[in-house]
């Protein structure tokens, strides 16, 4: 049984093909980790991610939910250590199969578990683990556009783990087995303004914008009194609150991250920006609104995207039609406005003349 559980396992789920697998391999697989010799659940634990990885791609993140996932939550817990040590070294290679949203909502409760395991090395084989995580993660953001930026390089002491980050501190397990602390050199702030050159205040500025410490911008703009900084300062929250590299972002503070840019922008000379927004600030549906921003902010080619995903796509025609990108305009309303075509054709034959 245990022999079967290692390399051949894997050889039967490509013999059987797919439709086996689902149906059968993968209930049994299920059972040999909830197995009463512990023995048999080392070795299940042990191939738990090569058997995940190699289902059929078809439905395979809601098979692991029904069938491997709980029985994992299991194992995290269970009394032999041996069992929580081979469930340790694979479990968060499930992360780049799970995808983000998945991990996090059942691979981070397992980690954080194992994290604080009482055996020593469950812990350490868990934490050498963490490169999996990362890369779930930095590969949900490519595939959804979430934006994943670096603002800073900090040198971890020599011995010390990385446990856990919470507001710029980095909390450690140090060689002697205890936890340490270091605040991270992105987080450090500096807010005495008065003395400092424009090149050390645009460098705060950037910091406060970048970890989105809102207050503290402000006070940089407002001691600066530069347009500048107040419209970057605006774009920054705008971004926040909603579009950020294309794709909607709302959450509790959305309409208030809004309106600060509003309030923003009133501090320059923008007054047609601060009317667009005051305009749109009220459209409840969220790619419309998004389309709106991006085409504020000139992400013409995000705008469209989100304008064709809303219930007025014809907007997306309406934008390339006003921004006279006439080849666009003709491709949209060969799509949405056939009768439109001529009038394009029309104005965009005038142009033509004028060149």
């Amino acid at each position: 049984m245990i022999y079967l559980l290692n390399e051949p396992s894997l050889q039967i789920q490509l013999v059987v093909g797919e439709g086996i697998t689902a149906a059968e391999l993968l209930p049994s697989f299920g059972t040999l980790l909830r197995d009463l010799e512990a023995e048999v659940r080392i070795a299940a634990a042990s191939n738990v991610q090569k058997f995940c990885a190699a289902l059929p791609i078809v439905d395979r993140e809601e098979a692991i939910q029904k069938y491997i996932l709980p029985a994992v939550k299991e194992l995290a817990s269970d009394q032999n250590p041996h069992v929580r040590k081979a469930l340790s070294s694979v479990v968060m290679g499930l992360a780049p199969i799970l995808g983000n949203e998945q991990s996090t909502q059942h691979l981070l409760p397992i980690y954080l578990t194992l994290l604080k395991d009482e055996t020593a090395e469950v812990r350490l084989r868990i934490i050498s683990s963490f490169d999996k995580v990362l890369h779930a993660f930095q590969r949900f953001s490519m595939l959804f556009c979430h934006s994943l930026m670096k603002i800073g390089t900090t040198r971890i002491p020599y011995g010390h783990k990385p446990l856990m980050l919470c507001k710029g501190i980095v909390h450690c397990q140090t060689q002697s087995g205890r936890t340490g602390t270091v605040l991270l050199e992105s987080h450090k702030t500096d807010m005495v303004l008065e003395g400092k050159s424009p090149a050390a205040l645009q460098k705060l500025l950037d910091q406060a914008l970048v970890l989105k410490r809102w207050l503290n911008a402000w006070r940089i703009c407002d001691f600066t009194k530069n347009k500048e900084h107040w419209r970057k300062y605006a774009f920054a929250a705008m971004q926040n609150a909603d579009v950020e590299l294309g794709e909607l972002i709302v959450d509790s503070n959305f309409f208030g991250k809004l309106k600060q840019a509003i309030r923003v922008l009133k501090q320059t000379d923008e007054v047609a920006m601060v009317w667009a927004l005051e305009e749109v600030q009220f459209i409840e549906e969220r790619n419309l609104l998004a389309g709106h921003l991006s085409l504020i902010m000139e992400q013409f080619d995000i705008a469209e995207t989100h304008f064709l995903r809303s219930s007025r796509p014809k907007e997306a025609l309406d934008m390339r039609r006003d921004l006279m990108h006439w080849d666009k305009a003709l491709q949209l309303a060969n799509r949405l406005a056939p009768e439109e075509i001529p009038y394009i054709s029309k104005e965009y034959a005038q142009q033509l003349e004028f060149m």
